[in-house]
């Protein structure tokens, strides 16, 4: 069993991303299938980060992960109120 599993529903189809290396699709009554190699992109996170740190690269805007953390936040926000949060 994966650790990690997306459902999504919306305009008539179904997705199903199971530990980030399966997703499946049903549209229609029909199954499709894609297999992939797992990469979260840890290691290039690691990379650039050490990177930065060392002058080389740029290093990454930190709105991005506020805005990573606000979404996380209104998902919770939105199961316990079983309500959509809107983000501004």
């Amino acid at each position: 069993m994966g650790k990690e599993r997306v459902e999504a529903f919306a305009g008539g189809q179904s997705l199903v991303i199971d530990d980030f290396r399966r997703l499946e699709r049903y549209r229609n009554g029909r199954r499709s299938e894609v297999k992939r190699r797992q990469d979260k992109g840890h290691q290039q996170e690691i990379e650039r980060f050490l990177g930065s740190c060392r002058g080389q690269v740029e290093a990454p805007d930190p709105s991005t992960y506020f805005a990573s953390t606000e979404a996380t936040m209104a998902a919770a926000e939105s199961l316990l109120i079983g309500q959509p949060v809107v983000m501004a």
